[in-house]
């Protein structure tokens, strides 16, 4: 996962997750979200996605994947 965007504030931020081999099947149901929740996955490439995370107050968010 990588993020590369200044420290946000309650605000929609999209990140880069990056697997080592191709994944199928990965969809949103995969990823937790604390403080937020997962708007959007695209499909980048064989290894790659892009997410869209919202944060639902102000604080860390956190992710697991």
């Amino acid at each position: 996962m990588d993020y590369t965007g200044a420290n946000p504030t309650n605000t929609i931020v999209t990140i880069t997750i990056t697997n080592s081999e191709a994944v199928s099947g990965f969809t949103l149901s995969d990823i937790t979200v604390n403080n937020g929740t997962v708007t959007s996955l695209v499909f980048i490439t064989g290894t790659t996605y892009q997410a869209v995370i919202t944060p639902t107050s102000d604080g860390a968010v956190t992710m697991i994947i």
